[in-house]
């Protein structure tokens, strides 16, 4: 989380030119299209109160400019739509990751507000490729002229070509009048998607903690079905990209005619992912974290299946499940990393960092460089230089070390002190070619002083913080 703070603050006077270079590059791609609409498929609106679907196979005819290969469908705009606004839901291969919508004439202009990743399947997607983008969008009905084209482009980001199924774009479209602000639900609802019954979406997802749901020697088939979904629209919130923020939970199972121990669960699904003590759920409740806003004043010990919590109360000799709750988080990585040595793993939207060596978990904690909650260290991870990915976390006890970023050449990138499980003390950062990027200083957390800024080819700059806020 600081890596990317510092990150920002670095690039803030790139931000504007980044921009200028986007609306150019938009522009002259427009262009280019609006030369070649012929290339892109036509879909006929009948009536603008339609819901339009399509199956097309991405691929066939394809327009191929100096900034790559772009392939999509064209729209004539019906009468009757104005006030109406544009929504669709969109399931594209993955080598189709970029799209957007431009007009068949007149200047480029920014395009869609919402961005909605999917996880949910829905039954007109049968036959397709689990593993594709996902998305609901909308866009304002002023953006739209009755009676004009527009395209709806998908650029080829990689090379590699798979079965037919992996071509074809699956899309379902509508205008319809504004709801003020277009949701997940209220999408689903206009374009009239009906969701893919639960073990289909277990199996997309590969989700232990649903098959332990839908076992019903364990648990009723209804109240499953609800948790299932639940955590599927969780999940799909909380996967949405380059999102920190969790969301969730939403507790549904307290009581049921057959309550399973633990032990039942363990036997016939194996271990879990993550276990969390009595002790930590309560702390966490305290705390108001994450899913334990909601927890209630028991003490639940809990175990974590994929994006279910299944809690058992510590005391009870048979240790019987007393909840179940949806949370929507994949805690599948916290089980234990595949990598010997000595590790960490970082779950930002648990706040918890986890160490290990040689794949046994040593250490963990809670809240690690927040500056507005306590450090809570369940166990505290014995003195050793920790890596994972392009960090290093050389820990020597008691919250105290130093934190590094790596370059992939191998040069340090960012270097911050850790002092009482804060970053505290002084920070720098180097470009690849190990010359000097930035310095800095941290108190309790936040930058505060001087920020030196060395940007390669122009004069040095300084900027001053005061507590984490840029002053001048």
């Amino acid at each position: 989380m600081r890596q990317m703070t510092i990150q920002r603050l670095v690039t803030l006077g790139f931000i504007g030119l980044s921009f200028l270079s986007s609306r150019v590059h938009g522009q002259n791609l427009t262009q280019e299209i609006q030369k070649n609409l012929d290339i892109f498929e036509e879909v006929k609106f009948p009536n603008v109160a339609d819901v339009q679907s399509l199956n097309m196979e991405l691929g066939k005819t394809v327009l191929e400019t100096n900034s790559g290969v772009y392939d999509g469908f064209r729209f004539t705009v019906p009468e009757g739509q104005d006030g109406k606004d544009f929504i669709w839901y969109f399931s594209a291969p993955p080598e189709y990751s970029n799209w957007y919508i431009v007009p068949g004439e007149g200047p480029y202009q920014p395009g869609f507000e919402t961005f909605l990743v999917e996880q949910m399947l829905f039954q007109h997607e049968k036959g397709l490729d689990a593993k594709r983008i996902r998305l609901k969008q909308s866009l304002r009905s002023t953006y739209f002229e009755e009676g004009e084209t527009y395209v709806i482009w998908f650029k080829r980001t990689k090379t590699g070509r798979g079965p037919s199924t992996d071509k074809v774009l699956s899309v379902v479209m509508a205008f319809r009048p504004p709801k003020g602000r277009w949701t997940r639900e209220n999408i689903n609802k206009a374009l009239k998607l009906v969701p893919s019954p639960a073990e289909v979406q277990v199996r997309h997802l590969n989700s232990r903690g649903g098959m332990i749901l839908l076992d019903e020697t364990l648990f009723d088939p209804e109240l499953a079905e609800q948790l299932i979904f639940r955590a599927v629209n969780l999940y799909s919130r909380n996967e949405a990209w380059q999102s920190t923020q969790y969301i969730g939970p939403n507790i549904i199972f307290e009581s049921s005619k057959h309550r399973p121990s633990i032990k039942e669960i363990l036997e016939k699904h194996g271990p879990p992912n993550f276990i969390q003590t009595a002790q930590e759920t309560t702390r966490l409740r305290k705390d108001k974290s994450w899913m334990y806003r909601t927890g209630g004043k028991h003490e639940f010990m809990t175990y974590h299946y994929d994006m279910f919590g299944f809690q058992i109360d510590p005391k009870d000799p048979d240790q019987k499940v007393q909840r179940v709750f949806a949370h929507g988080l994949n805690t599948v990585p916290l089980q234990s990393p595949p990598d010997t040595g000595s590790v960490f793993v970082e779950t930002s939207k648990l706040s918890l960092l986890q160490f290990f060596q040689d794949q046994k978990e040593v250490g963990r904690f809670y809240h690690f460089g927040h500056p507005m909650k306590q450090a809570f260290v369940p166990a505290q991870p014995p003195p050793d230089e920790y890596v994972a990915d392009n960090k290093v976390f050389i820990y020597k006890g008691d919250g105290e070390g130093m934190f590094r970023f790596i370059h992939p050449n191998g040069e340090i990138a960012q270097e911050m002190q850790v002092q009482n499980y804060l970053f505290h003390g002084k920070a720098f950062g180097k470009y690849p070619d190990g010359t000097l990027r930035f310095e800095t200083t941290f108190r309790d957390g936040l930058m505060h002083g001087e920020m030196k800024e060395y940007p390669q080819g122009a004069p040095p700059r300084i900027l001053h913080f005061r507590n984490g806020r840029m002053v001048p």
